[in-house]
């Protein structure tokens, strides 16, 4: 089992229609390098939670952020997280994003591979942004999207659907496969706590994107766990996110994201789906063309 990337128009229909039929789509040929989480399934305790936001989505909402990184958890060290690099703070439409390439969490080869698109941003290139070249986010990636996320929930999956056209599976209450394979958003399985939380154990993504918007690089190894939880008056849902990835952190990264329903820009009235197709929307006028990144293409079907 894996997730798949669906186009706008069709997510569309499945957060619209009234009935849906999800199938296994199956595995990728063994990958033998890639260790499972383990055997063994989480199984969810405590009623189901609804992350519909009365059917309709939910907006990333970082209190004192930029959309650029995770915003540290209160109370948690702070040193978990890499940030702007020091000496080039983020301001916007004047200093680009330049993540710190000397943050003592990066492995030799990270901070190698960081320090390389730094140093293009810093002598004044433009830095990639993966939706803004349809990149598909990835885990974490995908939290750093503008756009709202809609949760589909059945009693054997969950869905989570970005407005942009990005679309995760979750596996609910069952064990992660022997040899997943690797996909761009590798495979979810997940659980509920506690009446408020969903927990998403995410591994087998390949090391295409970045994590985020520093551009921070990750490997095959990345494992990432996501807690999902909504305060009692379902105002706020926040996002608990632990990476793991010895090739490419000394120690796992752990940071938070804060969701609210989402509104309409400049109003109160909750936002509903609208159909984006990113591919007939990439044109990019003003990048230079040797620093372009090309849309990705698809060779074969999903599903």
């Amino acid at each position: 089992m894996k997730n798949g990337i669906l186009i706008a128009g069709a997510v569309a229909i499945v957060v619209v229609g009234a009935a849906l039929v999800l199938r296994n789509s199956g595995a990728e040929a063994p990958a033998p390098e890639q260790q499972a989480a383990g055997p063994v399934a989480h199984m969810s305790s405590g009623p189901v939670p609804d992350f519909s936001s009365d059917k309709l989505g939910w907006r990333q909402n970082n209190r004192g952020g930029d959309n650029t990184g995770f915003n540290p958890i209160p109370g948690d060290d702070s040193t978990r997280l890499i940030l702007h690099h020091p000496d080039f703070p983020y301001a916007q439409n004047v200093v680009n994003r330049v993540g710190d390439f000397t943050s003592p969490l990066l492995t030799p080869w990270a901070a190698k591979i960081l320090e390389e698109r730094a140093r293009k941003v810093m002598a004044g290139g433009i830095p990639f942004i993966p939706n803004s070249r349809c990149w598909p986010g990835g885990v974490p990636g995908l939290h750093f999207f503008p756009a709202p996320i809609y949760f589909l929930q059945t009693e054997k999956e969950v869905w989570l659907l970005s407005n942009r056209g990005e679309v995760r599976r979750i596996f609910m209450d069952q064990a992660h496969s022997a040899d997943p394979g690797y996909s761009w958003y590798g495979e979810s399985v997940g659980w509920y706590e506690n009446g408020n939380t969903l927990v998403v154990d995410t591994i087998g993504q390949d090391d295409k994107g970045p994590i985020d918007r520093y551009n921070i690089p990750h490997t095959k190894q990345i494992h990432v766990v996501e807690r999902f939880t909504m305060n009692a008056d379902r105002t706020e849902m926040n996002v608990i996110i632990t990476v793991e990835d010895p090739g490419a952190f000394t120690q796992p990264l752990k940071g938070l994201m804060r969701y609210t329903p989402a509104t309409e820009r400049g109003a109160t009235e909750k936002t509903e789906w609208e159909e984006y197709v990113c591919n007939e929307n990439s044109e990019e006028f003003f990048i230079p063309a040797d620093q372009l990144v090309p849309v990705p293409s698809a060779t074969k079907r999903d599903f």
